[in-house]
């Protein structure tokens, strides 16, 4: 991504078009108010944060250099450790020191260093270089035996490494809190030891040993006692990881080298399976804490602590060190931490260590630790061990030079006219800028020389990277940072743009062109080595938007009542945060809106009081029922403590207007709309048809009332008064009117999906991509339901924009077809002629088309077999089909049978790699056997990926053959989500089509 600004208002922008959509408003002025609030910043979105990623002193010794300064026993870590740093790559001081104290100094660790500093090869580099050694000492690995790929062949489970003679131990245990954590963790292992000229080290160096590695998580397979049942589901698991090495060695990986280390290999050192790390440690663990606390009270994972403690307390090795690593050390606070700290504790005594041993050796890593008494005594209570024994890793980032903020004030103007000239409207195309285009490579030409850069040698965007740093860009926006904060770290964008460019006029835009230019010339330059002048990280920050309140006074003081002349609406001002009364002193409640129409509607919790004689509810934002919020886990709408009012005021008489349906029943429960008044100030509803009472401000609309005993009704009625929209007979959302809040899964979902939109793509289809979105959530309940959710979602959108896509492309891919087929039957075409004149033509006048042809032949079988029939004028086959052959080219270029539609939607989803028949675990999988014999199948076994096109497996069981055609099934039942599940936004009501018999 190289246009931080332009993103995060191409981001703000979706999601209020969002929000317009899921909401919308009856009143134009209305919703021009809205628009203006939502714009503000910290109601959806805060301006970014701009953090120039910090840069390290370099220690200047590259890897090769740095470890011919340790002992030589470690001089073989310039071998293992290669994969880790890029040739030429040079270790920053902070990876030498955390070197030097662990393995001359013989210390503990605390890396303190930033995000992207590489913490983990701090931690890493120590650990290879004691493996590195004491692998010298080792004997040679003897051959596997002939059944240790044991999943191919009939027989018993062989262990993987049963047949090593080497010290089997657990040398490392890695800690995450995460298993998200874990999982980028292990490929990063995958790399660092699985590369093929490390294998090719350890067979010439190291006798054809391997150091062994292992994930131990709730993903490994396979939990409890080997029995044959679970042997099996092992051998398919192992088997399907065979077929996927065979896949990558026909993949062309010079489009992502990467792409092998997330896989694990079979002939490497990654353990196989739980059962294969219980028989033989691995040299490096992973986990977490959850499930090391599991292993240590479960009797099948004993051996891998017993054998490791055997190995620590074998005589005559004083030199053997067991490294316990942990990342995120700040998670561990607090309880939580506590009951991590007991069990670290168990595990030493599990290991035959105390927390003083010198054969354990501890090396974590944390943002927010200090080296002060604090967070000395936080070690010392945490591990139990001597806080002395840690060393602190600070890595200080490189201090800026002194007032290179001015440096660029010069420049305001070159900058702008870049912004303008590479993209003058970030919200025009919705889309990052397009590198290759000619007219950012002539900006980024003209703005060099701007910048006094004249060298002639390079690509437009090395030219601009060394006319920026021959500026100072980098160090003037890190010196900006320094001088708002006293430190560079993440800094407002607009509190940037004020040091930068002082003298600049504001713009009406949240920043100037000057600023997006600056940026946009930082992320579209590279200096001559690959790398930015200066890497930056943004940091988007958006809302859900929790509620919207409006005041209940149409009169309102708050808002222009010029503007709201031509269409006024029935409430006042808006609100995005919660109050009690508006500025001009009347009520406030909550905003609800008819998804349908788009009519306004108040909320509010009701308390029931006595005027005089008279019983009256009165109406508030809040729960008015203080003594029983601690018991409140959820404050929800209904009908006993809540009530809807439908405001209509400025009629004479009063209640002109009346709801199209006055009384309905709904689960043999009547409801009905009668007559009120609200008051304004008071928020006192009075239920009676006597006209308004002026004095005392009283609004006069309808009350939406459950009659009968059961009040625990939804508080918000099934039916709209205004447009008659009835949602009576939905179990789900019964009713048409929102209370004007969002979804927090469908924010998430629209903002990511923006957000990877942002993100470069590959570009032409099949090459690889380094983009990549993790999402994140304090809650596993909420992550799970995000995680399921938000695919669900992505699948239905995909279906909706496929299947307008596919409509709009169906003529097209029949034209291919004819043209093709017919071309050597000139009497087909005679025949078509006669059929449809229209559809003659376009096939007469259409280029020739291979890949259209077999997209309509693909998604067609049927009736393709007695087209082909039709062209060589053949009698028919199969009558039904022949008649909807002949009125398909009949009712060109009008109706599509929508069965065929879900044809092309089907190939296009499969084409993307996408389950036709959704995310559901039914979908995603087919099973064959009943009982204990069952095995599970994914469902692309169903299908041949290996043409140009994904057509079903052929031959094919019958078990296949019923799920392929099962997906259909479910696509026929997702195709009328777009076309028939909402009343207004429908392909109908989006002008796209509609559907007809």
């Amino acid at each position: 991504m190289h246009d931080v600004v332009g993103a995060y208002q191409r981001l703000n922008h979706i999601y209020q078009l969002y929000i317009k959509s899921a909401f919308p408003l009856r009143y134009r002025s209305l919703a021009a108010e809205r628009d203006r609030l939502l714009q503000q910043p910290g109601i959806l979105s805060q301006p970014p944060l701009i953090e120039p990623v910090p840069i390290y002193p370099s220690s200047g010794r590259d890897l090769q250099t740095a470890v011919k300064q340790l002992p030589g026993k470690y001089h073989d870590l310039a071998q293992l450790g290669k994969m880790l740093f890029e040739n030429g790559i040079e270790l920053y001081q902070h990876q030498w020191e955390s070197l030097e104290s662990v393995l001359i100094n013989q210390k503990d660790l605390v890396v303190t260093t930033g995000t992207g500093s590489g913490k983990t090869e701090c931690f890493l580099l120590p650990l290879l270089a004691h493996l590195a050694w004491e692998s010298s000492t080792w004997e040679a690995s003897p051959s596997p035996p002939i059944n240790h790929c044991w999943w191919d062949v009939q027989g018993d489970r062989v262990s993987q490494w049963e047949h090593v003679t080497r010290p089997k131990a657990m040398r490392g245990l890695i800690l995450y809190p995460l298993n998200a954590l874990v999982e980028d963790q292990l490929r990063r292992l995958r790399k660092a030891l699985e590369a093929p000229e490390i294998h090719d080290w350890l067979d010439r160096e190291r006798g054809t040993n391997r150091i062994t590695f292992g994930r131990y998580t709730g993903q490994t397979p396979i939990p409890g006692e080997p029995t044959p049942d679970k042997i099996k589901r092992l051998r398919n698991e192992l088997d399907e990881c065979a077929k996927q090495q065979q896949n990558l060695l026909q993949a062309n990986l010079s489009l992502n080298p990467d792409l092998p280390y997330y896989f694990g290999r079979l002939d490497g050192g990654e353990m196989w399976s739980r059962w294969d790390m219980q028989d033989t440690p691995p040299d490096i663990l992973i986990t977490n804490y959850s499930m090391l606390n599991i292993m240590m009270m479960r009797s099948i994972e004993n051996d891998i602590f017993n054998i490791t403690r055997d190995w620590l307390a074998e005589l005559n090795h004083p030199e053997r060190q067991f490294f316990l690593i942990i990342d995120e050390l700040h998670a561990y606070r607090g309880t939580p931490g506590t009951e991590v700290a007991y069990i670290l504790r168990l595990l030493f005594s599990r290991l035959g260590l105390t927390p003083d041993s010198p054969k354990l050796r501890i090396i974590t890593t944390t943002a927010s630790l200090s080296d002060n008494a604090e967070g000395r005594k936080f070690l010392r209570e945490f591990f139990g061990r001597d806080d002395k024994q840690f060393a602190f890793i600070t890595g200080q980032q490189r201090q800026p030079k002194v007032n290179a903020k001015k440096s660029l004030v010069n420049y305001q103007d070159a900058f702008a006219d870049f912004a303008k000239s590479v993209q003058s409207d970030p919200l025009q195309s919705m889309a990052q800028p397009d590198l290759n285009n000619q007219n950012v490579e002539n900006a980024r030409l003209t703005l060099a020389n701007q910048l006094g850069y004249s060298a002639s040698s390079g690509t437009s965007s090395e030219k601009l990277g060394e006319a920026l740093t021959t500026v100072d860009a980098g160090e003037a926006l890190r010196d900006a940072c320094q001088a708002v904060n006293g430190s560079v770290r993440a800094t407002n964008v607009k509190d940037l743009e004020q040091q930068l460019f002082p003298n600049l006029q504001r713009a009406t835009n949240f920043v100037s062109d000057s600023m997006r230019g600056l940026l946009l010339a930082l992320g579209m330059s590279k200096l001559a080595n690959g790398r930015s002048p200066q890497p930056v990280r943004g940091h988007l920050f958006f809302h859900n938007l929790q509620s919207l309140w409006a005041c209940c006074n149409p009169s309102c003081t708050q808002v222009d009542q010029i503007q709201r002349q031509s269409d006024p609406p029935t409430i006042g001002a808006i609100h995005a945060n919660h109050r009690l009364t508006c500025g001009c002193g009347s009520r406030v409640l909550d905003l609800i809106v008819c998804e349908v129409c788009g009519d306004v509607f108040l909320g509010g919790y009701k308390s029931t009081r006595k005027l005089g004689n008279l019983t009256v509810d009165i109406l508030t934002p809040d729960q008015p029922n203080l003594e029983g919020i601690p018991d409140l886990v959820v404050m929800n709408q209904r009908y006993a403590n809540y009530r809807v009012f439908w405001p209509l005021p400025g009629e004479t008489p009063a209640w002109t207007t009346q709801p199209q349906v006055l009384k309905w029943t709904v689960d043999k429960i009547k409801r009905q709309w009668v007559k009120a008044k609200l008051g304004k100030q008071t928020g006192v509803l009075i239920q009676d048809s006597t006209p308004p009472n002026t004095d005392k401000n009283e609004i006069p609309g309808w009350l939406y009332q459950v009659t009968g005993d059961d009040l625990d009704q939804p508080a918000l009625p099934t039916k709209c008064p205004r447009c008659d929209a009835d949602y009576g007979e939905r179990r789900k959302f019964p009713t048409p009117l929102r209370i004007h809040r969002t979804g927090f899964q469908k924010a998430c979902q629209v903002i990511a999906s923006g957000l990877l939109r942002e993100m470069p793509a590959p570009s032409q289809k099949g090459l690889g991509s380094s983009r990549k979105l993790v999402i994140f959530s304090d809650s596993r309940q909420d992550a799970a339901k995000l995680a399921a959710g938000m695919e669900l979602d992505h699948y239905r959108d995909m279906v909706r924009l496929l299947l307008i896509q596919s409509f709009s492309q169906y003529w097209d891919d029949l034209i291919a077809f004819l043209r093709i087929t017919g071309a050597n039957n000139p009497a087909s075409l005679a025949k078509l002629q006669t059929l449809n004149a229209n559809l003659y033509s376009a096939v007469t006048q259409a280029a020739d088309d291979q890949t259209r042809r077999d997209r309509f032949a693909n998604a067609n079988p049927t009736l393709v077999t007695e087209a082909l029939f039709w062209v060589m004028g053949l009698p028919a086959s199969n009558q039904q089909a022949s008649s909807a052959w002949l009125g398909l080219l009949k009712h060109y270029p009008e109706r599509i049978p929508l069965l065929e539609l879900r044809q092309k939607v089907r190939d296009a989803l499969l084409e993307c790699g996408i389950c036709p028949g959704g995310s559901s675990f039914r979908a995603l999988n087919y099973s064959i056997g009943q009982n204990q014999g069952q095995q599970r199948y994914s469902w692309f076994e169903c299908y041949n990926w290996t043409g140009n096109l994904v057509r079903r497996i052929f031959p094919a069981t019958q078990t296949q053959t019923d799920h392929a055609t099962r997906l259909e099934d479910m696509l026929t039942a997702e195709l009328m989500n777009p076309l028939f599940d909402h009343m207004v936004r429908t392909m109908e009501g989006f002008g796209q089509g509609w559907v007809s018999y």
